[in-house]
């Protein structure tokens, strides 16, 4: 029997508002184990049984080709849009040569 769908997420990404609460709350209440922080501020966990582990360095090299796909659906009709002013013709040549990758370094992804 061949076997579909997620048997069990490997890496989930969450943005917070307080991340002190954040990092009880999954601690206590989903037993995650904190497996390390970040000079970002990011904290990493990992489920109780999970046999995979990694490091914050690792898990950077992971983070650095995650793309949009939904910001990918919408490039062409940015790229066929009529700009009406100097802002939305600066913004519009930005997103020229992106494809959606959605490096903390770029603007492209807050536009």
């Amino acid at each position: 029997m061949a076997m579909t769908g997620v048997l069990r997420p490997g890496h989930t990404q969450l943005r917070v508002l307080d991340m002190a609460e954040s990092v009880d709350f999954y601690g206590r209440v989903f037993g995650m184990i904190e497996t390390g922080r970040d000079d970002s501020g990011r904290v990493y966990f990992k489920a109780p049984e999970e046999r995979d582990h990694h490091s914050v360095e690792s898990t950077r090299q992971l983070q650095l080709d995650r793309l949009s796909l939904q910001a990918q659906t919408w490039l062409d009709l940015i790229h066929r849009a009529t700009p009406t002013s100097d802002l939305a013709k600066d913004l519009q040549a930005r997103m020229k040569n992106w494809q959606g990758d959605m490096d903390k370094g770029r603007v492209e992804p807050l536009i």
